[in-house]
C-alpha cells in the first residue's frame, strides 16, 4: 500500500479549473452511490457555488493533482452549538479502507482542535455501509437516525387535496390556506420563526447536542439571501385561521432555478395547539397539488424525516412518499478522535 498524501485545504474560488472539475466528479460520484435515482448535478451549477466562496480538504491521488477524496467542514455559528463541528467526508470506492478517511479526520480534528469544540457531528448513509463501519471502529456514538423519503411528482394522487379540503370543513372551519413564492412577508416574518423553532422538536437520541437557539426574523431574511444567493426557488403553502390572523402551520418546497427536476419539500410544520386536526396532510396535499399543476419540470419531490417522528412519517406515506435511503448522524468526542489519530 502506497503512503497516503497530506490532506490539503483548497480555496475554491481560486482552484484550478481541472482540479474543481475533478471535485465535482468526485462528488456526483458518491452523490450516485448514495442516491441511485438521481441525475448528475451539472458542472455549471457547482462552479458557479464554489466560486462564490468556500473552501475543502481533499486527499489527492496518486498523479498528486486530482482529488479522491473531501472533507466539508462547518463550524457552527448558532450559540447553542459552540461545543461542536459538523463535517462530511467522501471517499472515492477505490481508496477506501486505505487510510484516506483516517487522513482527512486528522484535518477535521485539527480544525475542531483550533475552534475549540469538543464534538464532531458527521451523518452516514446506507447506501454505503462503509461509512458507518468506520465510524463504529473508531468510537462514535448513533445519535439521530433519519430517513429521506422520495415522491415521483407524476405518481402523486391529484384526488388527495379534495379529500382533505372536505375533511377540513368539518375538523377546522375558520381556516384558510394560502402560498407564497419567494421571501415572506415581512408582517409575517415573527410568526414564521414561531413555527420554525416548532421544527426544532424532531425526536432525536442525542442530549449532547441540544435544541437549536430561538429562530429570529432577521436570521430568516438571512436565509432567504441565502437562497438567493443560490439562485435557489421557495414556495411556501401556509394556513391562517381567519377570526385571529394567526399563522398555524406551513409547509414548504425549494428547487434550483437551472436544475428543477428535483424539488425539496423542506420544513412542514404546525403549532402545538393547532395538531391532531389534519394540517399536516392539508398543507402537504395542497402544496404538492400544486406543484404537479405549475411545476411541469419537476420530476421528484425528496424531503427528510427523523425516523422518529412517527406523525410526520404516516402524513408523508399517506402523500405517496417511499423511503429512499436511512441516515444515521454520529457524535465524536473529539479526544476520542486524538486518541485514536494518535
Amino acid at each position: 500500500m502506497n503512503p497516503v498524501p497530506a490532506a490539503t485545504l483548497l480555496d475554491l474560488p481560486t482552484v484550478d479549473s481541472t482540479v474543481l472539475k475533478a471535485l465535482h466528479e468526485l462528488q456526483n460520484r458518491v452523490n450516485g452511490e448514495r442516491f441511485p435515482a438521481d441525475l448528475p448535478v451539472p458542472y455549471a451549477l457547482r462552479e458557479r457555488e464554489w466560486r462564490e466562496g468556500g473552501t475543502c480538504w481533499v486527499v489527492c491521488g496518486p498523479d498528486a493533482r486530482f482529488p479522491i477524496a473531501n472533507a466539508w467542514i462547518d463550524v457552527p455559528a448558532d450559540e447553542a452549538k459552540q461545543h461542536l463541528i459538523e463535517f462530511d467526508l467522501l471517499v472515492l470506492p477505490e481508496y477506501r479502507r486505505q487510510g484516506v478517511g483516517r487522513t482527512l479526520l486528522a484535518a477535521v480534528a485539527h480544525v475542531a482542535a483550533q475552534a475549540q469544540r469538543s464534538l464532531l457531528l458527521v451523518q452516514t448513509n446506507s447506501h454505503i455501509p462503509a461509512g458507518a463501519q468506520f465510524l463504529q471502529r473508531i468510537g462514535g456514538q448513533p445519535s439521530r437516525a433519519n430517513c429521506t423519503l422520495q415522491l415521483a411528482l407524476a405518481t402523486f394522487d391529484r384526488e388527495l387535496l379534495p379529500v382533505w379540503e372536505a375533511r377540513m370543513r368539518d375538523r377546522a372551519a375558520g381556516f384558510a390556506l394560502g402560498c407564497w413564492a419567494g421571501a415572506y412577508p415581512a408582517d409575517a416574518l415573527a410568526a414564521m420563526a414561531q413555527l420554525h423553532d416548532v421544527h426544532n422538536e424532531a425526536p432525536h437520541r442525542s442530549t449532547t447536542i441540544g435544541s437549536s437557539h430561538i429562530m429570529t426574523a432577521e436570521e430568516l431574511r438571512q436565509r432567504e439571501a441565502e437562497l438567493d444567493a443560490r439562485q435557489e426557488i421557495r414556495w411556501t403553502m401556509y394556513v391562517r385561521e381567519h377570526a385571529t390572523g394567526l399563522l398555524v402551520g406551513f409547509s414548504e418546497a425549494t428547487w434550483h432555478r437551472d436544475h428543477p427536476e428535483t424539488v425539496e419539500q423542506g420544513v412542514t410544520a404546525v403549532l402545538p395547539a393547532y395538531r391532531k386536526r389534519g394540517f399536516a396532510h392539508w398543507l402537504k396535499a395542497a402544496l404538492l397539488d400544486k406543484l404537479a399543476q405549475e411545476q411541469r419540470a419537476a420530476q421528484f419531490v425528496r424531503t427528510g424525516n427523523a425516523a422518529g417522528n412517527t406523525p410526520m412519517l404516516r402524513v408523508n406515506a399517506d402523500m405517496g412518499f417511499a423511503i429512499i435511503s436511512e441516515d444515521m448522524w454520529w457524535e465524536l468526542e473529539l479526544v476520542r478522535v486524538q486518541d485514536y489519530l494518535g
